[in-house]
């Protein structure tokens, strides 16, 4: 069985449907949810919609910097139409009154790490989804992005 149940890699979760409540729990909680983003903006900035609901994720939430490749626009641009893992960080309203969500990916992939590296040892097995392939060998993911 799989030890990244907690963290699984991107799209391999269940889709949810993303409610105004929903996002406000997860907010409270820190629960990472996933979805796929709608379009990229100039300032490469991606934006989703759930519902009645705006989202963004800010350019530098998008992929923690940790990661190879991370500051490069291609590491954003991938990212729409996929699905894309995400903590909560702000829930307010705009300046018409509609609920507007900002996201962090960059979160979510720091969460991730830190329970890899705490909890998987030697042998451990867990799910992974294959990403590309180089000459010197294959990325996968094996938790959120």
């Amino acid at each position: 069985m799989p030890e990244n149940k907690l963290y699984p890699p991107e799209g391999l979760s269940a889709p949810v449907p993303l409610t105004l409540s929903a996002l406000r729990d997860a907010q409270s909680s820190g629960a990472v949810l996933e979805a796929a983003a709608l379009r990229c903006d100039a300032a490469l900035c991606l934006h989703f919609q759930f519902g009645s609901v705006t989202a963004r994720m800010p350019r530098e939430e998008v992929t923690a910097p940790w990661i190879t490749g991370a500051g490069r626009d291609i590491a954003v641009l991938s990212r729409v139409g996929k699905p894309v893992c995400f903590t909560v960080t702000d829930l307010s309203a705009d300046a018409k009154g509609a609920p507007h969500a900002v996201l962090s990916r960059r979160k979510a992939q720091e969460l991730a790490m830190a329970e890899m590296l705490r909890e998987l040892k030697p042998g451990s097995v867990v799910a992974g989804r294959g990403v590309r392939t180089e000459p010197f060998g294959a990325f996968v993911d094996i938790g959120r992005g």
